[in-house]
């Protein structure tokens, strides 16, 4: 395959982005998940304990950062993609 032909897939920058991007945030998921459950609401009071915005959107927003920092190093100093 020559270097004018379309190469499909992540490249270098976005596989170690990917993979670096897991490894770190489902210990972020899990982490925040036991914080989450952790604990009760006080009696008498309206307590909504949302596992969306105490666990998953923290830890999403860590992985999307990661992924990019990772796959902005990858691409500066690598060959990247």
């Amino acid at each position: 395959m020559n270097d004018s032909e379309y190469r499909g897939g992540l490249g270098a920058g976005g596989s170690w982005g990917c993979a670096l991007a897991a490894v770190i945030g489902l210990p972020v998921l899990i982490a925040l998940s036991l914080v989450d459950s952790l604990g009760d609401c006080a009696p008498d009071t309206n307590c909504h304990k949302s596992f969306f915005w105490n666990a998953a959107l923290p830890a999403a927003i860590v992985v999307l950062i990661v992924f990019a920092v990772v796959r902005l190093v990858a691409r500066t100093f690598g060959r990247g993609d």
